[in-house]
């Protein structure tokens, strides 16, 4: 009966343990998927090379741009080095020539993030 009482009490522990470190990880998703990024074009800038920086919780993206002749010609994800998915972001923006592109998959809040970071750029913000 007490060993019972033990494992019981060890689950239901678990169960709030997972539950508070789920909050934590998912704290902002939702303002993230609201969050409105602009419009801005890539011939209404100048040549040259800008970065950009957008942090909010966990979502911390620094990106480089290098417009060229009112286009889009290279986009760096400077952190975090490596982010695949930060990359399958810039890609569909340089494929597009816009920042306004369909969110990838399962990952509003993310795409909005990485986007938001290249309007900054674009913007001087």
């Amino acid at each position: 009966m007490q060993r019972r009482r033990v494992l019981i009490g060890a689950l239901v522990a678990l169960i709030v343990i997972g539950a508070i470190l789920f909050s934590v990880a998912n704290r902002g998703v939702s303002t993230l998927r609201r969050l409105e990024v602009g419009t801005a074009t890539f011939d209404e800038v100048a040549d040259g090379t800008y970065e950009g920086i957008y942090e909010f919780g966990r979502w911390n993206y620094k990106v480089r741009i290098k417009i060229e002749g009112g286009k889009a010609i290279d986009i760096d994800v400077l952190s975090p080095a490596g982010d695949a998915f930060a990359t399958k972001v810039t890609e569909a923006v340089l494929q597009a020539q816009t920042l306004e592109i369909d969110s990838v998959s399962g990952a509003t809040a993310s795409t909005n993030a990485v986007l938001k970071a290249l309007e900054n750029a674009l913007t001087g913000r």
